[in-house]
């Protein structure tokens, strides 16, 4: 029977004071046999007095590289290492296992000189600590206790959007122009499709009448302003003592408002290797940054049939060649609760190889994407097709991904299998018992969890994870600066749309003080060194 850990009282003041003067310090790993996960609860007395003397080895503590995104509740991404004044809260998974947004309580800072670099099937990617612990079906377990093959906890829905608005024809702007535009000195838009060009021309009209979309070959527009007049602002005029004007004079001189609008939102003179989603984009409404990706997917997006074996299945696919703006995508899909595969190919242009990266939305997600986002132009002909088509097919569309680890069978063991497969209709309802070797799918595990009248399956079914594969991890040495966040209640956050654990022990031990019953509080004196 599961009981909580009480440091400090006999059973004889565990009976007389019940919970009195306990404050909760953390949990520790316990380890049976080849499992290790977390313990119950590890209380402290406080009703008395004792010495406490709390210890971990030099460089224990859990942290993540500089650069780790965090998703706040204002719809923006941050790395962690911006994040010591910032005071929005960040994304956690509750004890329902569902995503909620979370209060932080401290930052830490330090250098390490190891990390490992772990990728997942999906294509996301973390840096971190070997001692960080990931969140598995068995729990909590440090990064160098996992491996390939190893599956690990992500959201599956970061249903977190802004409040900002930005007017309709800017969204599309920019979003043509990170699709398919040149950003550079020369504004150009590149598209075949009518109805995105014509689209594409009434928004400009509308951003400034003065400007005008000039072609200037099949299927390649520039942006012109044929009545714009230079108008220098502020001119650098400096002579030397001959009267000859100085090396470097410069003027300053009034921008376009094409121009304008690039550099307000950081793309002016971008390479598409570097191309990116400005922050202003992901603090929008969920019906304008919907907007935005229709446009977006509308220009470098694909729907089709990809010949899977012997059968065709649809898929959605949405390429670029900058590796920020690819992961900015598969992010901002979460939000939509739509899952995808990052994937990174070779593309061969003029002779020369490039790195180029790929979404791909398989055939059980693409309703969902197509009723939030959809395509706009020529695809959404074909988008009607495929949803026709799916809405109308019998055929089972396989979860092989999606799936609960088959190591929950270690945690949970049914009373009797065979009543489970009778539940299930099952001809040879002992059958079901072969379910120990293989990975369920949600809804199978659902089913089971009625046929148990198991809440914690329950849970599990309808969780907020997406049980995600490591097909990487390497070990990287240098000298790295790490950092760290406290969440007080769970005790997790979301980072680089990953599951991961945070420092709390003193943090937790501190607030647990601080919160004691006056009558208990006022007998102690606490000093903790950090």
């Amino acid at each position: 029977m599961p009981y909580d850990i009480i440091i400090g009282r006999t059973e004889k003041e565990q009976k007389e004071l019940g919970s009195k003067g306990l404050i909760f310090y953390g949990k520790s790993y316990v380890k049976m046999g080849p499992t290790s996960s977390l313990s119950n609860n590890i209380l402290i007395d406080v009703a008395k007095s004792h010495t406490i003397l709390i210890s971990g080895k030099k460089g224990s503590g859990k942290c993540l590289a500089e650069d780790s995104l965090i998703t706040l509740e204002n719809g923006s991404v941050k790395a962690i290492k911006e994040l010591a004044n910032d005071n929005n809260k960040i994304l956690s998974l509750n004890d329902k296992l569902k995503i909620c947004t979370s209060d932080k309580t401290e930052f830490f800072e330090r250098e390490v000189d190891t990390l490992f670099q772990i990728k997942l099937r999906s294509g996301k990617e973390i840096k971190l600590t070997p001692e960080h612990p990931l969140l598995t079906i068995k729990g909590w377990k440090p990064a160098y206790d996992l491996g390939l093959g190893s599956r690990i906890a992500t959201p599956r829905n970061l249903e977190v959007f802004g409040d900002d608005e930005m007017l309709e024809y800017e969204i599309k702007l920019l979003a043509y122009l990170l699709a398919e535009g040149h950003t550079k000195k020369i504004v150009l838009f590149a598209n075949s499709d009518n109805e995105i060009v014509e689209e594409f021309r009434n928004s400009l009209k509308k951003f400034d009448s003065s400007l005008e979309l000039i072609k200037e070959k099949e299927s390649h527009y520039r942006i012109s302003s044929p009545n714009w007049k230079t108008k220098v602002l502020k001119h650098s005029l400096l002579r030397n003592n001959m009267g000859q004007f100085i090396k470097g004079m410069s003027n300053l001189v009034e921008k376009r408002s094409i121009r304008k609008l690039i550099e307000r939102e950081s793309l002016f003179g971008l390479l598409s290797t570097q191309k990116f989603i400005s922050e202003n984009i992901f603090k929008l409404k969920k019906e304008l940054l919907a907007l935005f990706l229709n446009r977006l997917f509308s220009c470098d997006g694909s729907i089709y049939k990809d010949k899977k074996g012997n059968s065709l299945y649809w898929e959605i696919s949405y390429g670029s060649s900058s590796k920020k703006l690819i992961h900015q995508v598969q992010h901002l899909l979460l939000r939509f609760n739509i899952l995808s595969k990052l994937r990174k190919k070779k593309v061969k242009l003029k002779n020369k190889i490039f790195d180029a990266y790929e979404i791909v939305i398989n055939e059980a997600t693409i309703p969902k994407f197509i009723e939030q986002i959809g395509f706009f132009g020529e695809k959404r002909k074909k988008q009607e097709i495929c949803l026709n088509e799916l809405n109308n097919s019998n055929k089972i569309r396989n979860p092989n991904i999606d799936t609960i680890p088959k190591e929950i069978w270690d945690i949970y063991k049914p009373d009797n299998w065979a009543q489970i497969g009778r539940y299930f209709n099952y001809k040879h309802p002992k059958a079901m018992r072969e379910r120990l070797f293989h990975s369920c799918s949600r809804q199978t595990l659902l089913k089971i969890a009625e046929s148990e009248q198991s809440n914690p399956l329950t849970l599990l079914a309808t969780s907020d994870i997406f049980w995600d594969e490591i097909v990487s991890m390497e070990k990287l040495e240098g000298k790295f600066k790490v950092y760290d966040i406290c969440v007080p209640k769970f005790h997790n956050f979301v980072a680089n749309d990953i599951l991961v654990h945070n420092s709390y022990s003193i943090g937790v031990f501190a607030e647990e003080i601080a919160n004691l019953q006056e009558d208990v509080n006022k007998n102690i004196a606490v000093l903790i060194f950090d």
